[in-house]
C-alpha cells in the first residue's frame, strides 16, 4: 500500500479555476440527485437516480425523457452491456435488468445492504461494489451474484475495469473524525483486491473512469473534477463551475464526456478538458 501524497498535495495547492472551461450543464429535467450516467455510443446514454428515476437520452444530451423503472427504491448505478441488455443497482437489494434498450426493467435477486456502483466485462460477467466494502460478482449474467473479500469496510462507489482481468474501485468513509480515501485494484477478476491507494483528504471523490491506461477523470463532492493524463500520478483540476456533489463521471470516447450529481444536474464536455 502506498500513500497518495502527491494527490492530495495536488489537491490543496490547485485551485478549481486554474483550466479553461470545458463543461457545460445540460437540462436533465428532474431535481432529483442524479448517481450514474453511462452510454452506450455518442447520442444514446442514460441515468439513474434517487426516487427510482431512469432517464434516456437519443440526441448526446440534449434532450432526455423519463423511463419506467420498476421499482421505487433509489437507483445508485446503471451499465449497458449492448444497445438492448443493461443493469441497474441501489438501496435495499435492488438490482435491475433490461433486455429492450430500457423499455422494460426488470428486478433480479442479488445481496442485502446499499449497493453504488455496477459494472460488466461481457454479458456474463459483471460486478457491483456498495456501502461496507461490498463486493459482489457474477458469472451468468446476473442471475446469481457472489460475494468477493474486498479487505475494506469502507463504502465503495465507484468500480472500472479496462479489460477483462484488471479493476479498479473507488471508495470513501469517515474513520477516527478524518476522511478516507480508498481505491483498490484486481488483476484477477476480482478473486484478490489489493489496496493501490489510501490517504485522508477533505473531501470525498465518488468516482473514477479511465478512457485508456494514461487518461483518467475522477470527481466527488463541491463539484470538483480532476484529470491524470500520466496514469494517476498528478491530478489537475478542471473547472466545472457547480458547487454540487458530482456522483459519476463517464466518456463515451476521448472528448466526449458527462458527470452527474446533485439536484439532477447533469455537465457534459466536448473536448475533454
Amino acid at each position: 500500500m502506498r500513500k497518495v501524497i502527491l494527490l492530495i498535495t495536488v489537491l490543496v495547492i490547485n485551485s478549481p479555476n486554474s483550466n479553461s472551461q470545458g463543461w457545460f450543464q445540460q437540462v436533465s429535467g428532474t431535481t432529483q440527485p442524479l448517481s450514474s450516467v453511462y452510454f452506450i455510443n455518442t447520442d444514446t446514454g442514460y441515468c439513474v437516480g434517487f426516487n427510482a428515476t431512469i432517464l434516456k437520452t437519443t440526441n448526446g444530451g440534449i434532450n432526455w425523457f423519463s423511463q419506467v423503472s420498476g421499482t421505487s427504491n433509489g437507483l445508485s448505478s446503471v451499465h449497458f452491456v449492448d444497445s438492448n441488455n443493461g443493469y441497474s443497482c441501489g438501496t435495499n437489494n435492488t438490482i435491475l435488468k433490461t433486455s429492450n434498450g430500457g423499455l422494460n426493467w426488470l428486478v433480479q435477486s442479488g445481496t442485502s445492504g446499499n449497493l453504488n456502483s455496477v459494472y460488466f466485462t461481457d454479458a456474463n460477467t459483471g460486478y457491483i461494489c456498495g456501502n461496507g466494502g461490498k463486493i459482489i460478482k457474477t458469472t451468468n449474467g446476473g442471475f446469481s451474484w457472489n460475494t468477493l473479500v474486498s479487505n475494506t469496510t469502507l463504502n465503495l462507489y465507484s468500480v472500472f475495469f479496462p479489460n477483462a482481468g484488471t479493476g479498479y474501485i473507488c471508495g470513501a468513509g469517515v474513520v477516527l473524525k478524518f476522511y478516507v480515501f480508498i481505491i483498490l485494484k484486481t488483476t484477477n477478476g476480482g478473486n484478490s483486491w489489493v489496496t493501490q491507494m489510501s490517504d485522508t483528504s477533505f473531501f470525498f471523490l465518488r468516482t473514477i473512469h479511465f478512457i485508456n491506461a494514461n487518461t483518467g477523470y475522477t470527481a466527488g463532492d463541491m463539484g470538483r473534477i480532476l484529470k491524470t493524463t500520466n496514469g494517476g500520478v498528478n491530478w489537475i483540476f478542471q473547472i466545472s463551475n457547480v458547487n454540487n456533489y458530482l456522483s459519476e463521471i463517464f466518456f463515451s470516447d476521448l472528448n466526449t464526456g458527462y458527470c452527474v450529481g446533485q439536484s439532477g444536474i447533469i455537465l457534459k464536455t466536448t473536448n475533454g478538458v
